[in-house]
């Protein structure tokens, strides 16, 4: 199991899945989120991608995924009460899960 952070996001890495959610500093970039639209399951990703179009107090913005991968959980709660992407103990905030694939 692998966590490390870049930038605005945290990833956990377990086994070919890869939990990708807000890390403190995003969440401090960001501020309070209002809203958030997130790629559908099976959705296939590359490196720099949307991964998710925020909303908030601070900013409205687009998260980009570090990682290729195919979409293999979204956090739907998230999406129906954006708040819960506040919530400051790490790994929380998780936008989506990702299933490792080869970049093109």
């Amino acid at each position: 199991m692998e966590n490390y952070v870049t930038g605005q996001l945290w990833l956990k890495k377990e086994a070919e899945i890869i939990t990708i959610a807000l890390s403190k500093q995003g969440q401090e970039d960001l501020g309070g989120i209002s809203f958030i639209t997130l790629p559908k399951l099976g959705d296939k990703l590359q490196v720099d991608d949307p991964i998710a179009d925020v909303e908030a107090e601070k900013a409205v913005t687009e998260l980009l995924t570090p990682i290729a991968g195919e979409v293999v959980a979204i956090n739907e709660e998230a999406m129906d009460d954006p708040t819960l992407l506040d919530n400051p103990e790490e790994g929380s905030a998780w936008l989506v899960k990702l299933k490792e694939i080869p970049e093109n």
